[in-house]
């Protein structure tokens, strides 16, 4: 049994979706498993099909991040046992060996504290059942893990001042456009602005394109989270 895992960081791209049907072309797995998907499952219909495959299950993104998609041939080949916002557990039958194992896909922030974490949770639960004979099921170690990371962003949002609280810098005397001016002829003029809120790690860029006589030509704007 063959298995690709991949970590797309988005399947909108055309040459994304490529790259992988190269991939699976060349390598004929049996299961396909995307990560930080960072796209609707309502894509993932015209995509199964374009990788040769007949069934699939998918975690929809949070906001512009995250989003999981697994992607098998056969129904008999897995099991669906459970799944939440950051990862999918199935039971994988390989019927070349006769064998039966249980397949946990997982998405987690890179960030180098959240890996600590991991391993940390991970050596906790190995001492548990090597010293105390405690076995914990994989979902609810998992589960733990997702549980301390968010326990601990809380604390770091709650430790630092809100917006309203930072002292201000002084006003700055500065001459300043009160109006839009108009670019010369023949130009477009774009203006553009954006936000952060570091308490919530969100934030917005907004554009205007306008023209020499000042008609709109396009206007566009976007979330961003961290």
């Amino acid at each position: 049994m063959r298995i690709i895992v991949w970590n797309c960081l988005g399947i909108e791209s055309v040459l994304t979706v490529s790259s992988l049907k190269e991939q699976v072309r060349l390598q004929t797995p049996d299961i396909v498993v995307l990560l930080e998907t960072k796209n609707r499952s309502q894509r993932y219909g015209y995509l199964k099909r374009q990788l040769g495959m007949q069934f699939m299950h998918a975690v929809e993104p949070r906001g512009l991040s995250g989003g999981l998609c697994l992607f098998w041939k056969e129904m008999s080949q897995v099991v669906l046992l459970k799944y939440a916002d950051f990862f999918i557990e199935v039971v994988i039958k390989d019927e070349e060996n006769g064998a039966k194992w249980r397949f946990f896909v997982v998405y987690a922030s890179t960030d180098e504290r959240v890996v600590v974490f991991g391993l940390w949770r991970l050596w906790k639960t190995r001492n548990s059942a090597v010293f105390e004979g405690s076995v914990m099921d994989p979902t609810t170690m998992v589960g733990c893990l997702h549980a301390q990371v968010q326990e601990y962003r809380a604390a770091r949002m709650a430790a630092k001042p809100l917006i309203n609280k930072l002292p201000r810098p002084p006003d700055r005397v500065q001459q300043m456009p009160t109006a839009w001016t108009k670019p010369p002829h023949g130009w477009v003029k774009a203006n553009c602005d954006g936000a952060w809120l570091q308490q919530t790690q969100k934030g917005g860029v907004g554009w205007v394109i306008r023209d020499s006589d000042g008609w709109l030509v396009r206007q566009g704007c976007r979330g961003i989270m961290g």
